[in-house]
């Protein structure tokens, strides 16, 4: 058999649906995470740290290095996420 075994591949697979899920739930939470803390919460968790931004990037969300945090990068959720939020608020409270 050539290349990568089947087994090694296939936790990494999970290691990375695991971030990707636990980095959407936290987001759809909080909006916006500073990334080391984020990296941070997902090692606590269980998962891998240094799959915290590829997921989220692959989830739409934007980084960006806020200067009145010392230029530290954040998480931010996709606004999409945040209307539909708002939606499901005004629902709850009518």
């Amino acid at each position: 058999m050539r290349g990568r075994p089947k087994e090694p591949l296939t936790a990494e697979l999970e290691h990375k649906r695991f971030a990707k899920r636990y980095v959407e739930g936290r987001l759809r939470v909080l909006g916006r995470i500073r990334l080391a803390l984020l990296q941070q919460i997902l090692r606590d968790a269980g998962g891998n740290p240094f799959y915290a931004l590829p997921a989220a990037q692959s989830l739409g969300c934007a980084v960006k290095r806020l200067p009145q945090f010392e230029n530290r990068e954040f998480i931010f959720a996709p606004r999409e996420w945040a209307e539909s939020a708002v939606v499901k608020a005004e629902r709850g409270a009518a």
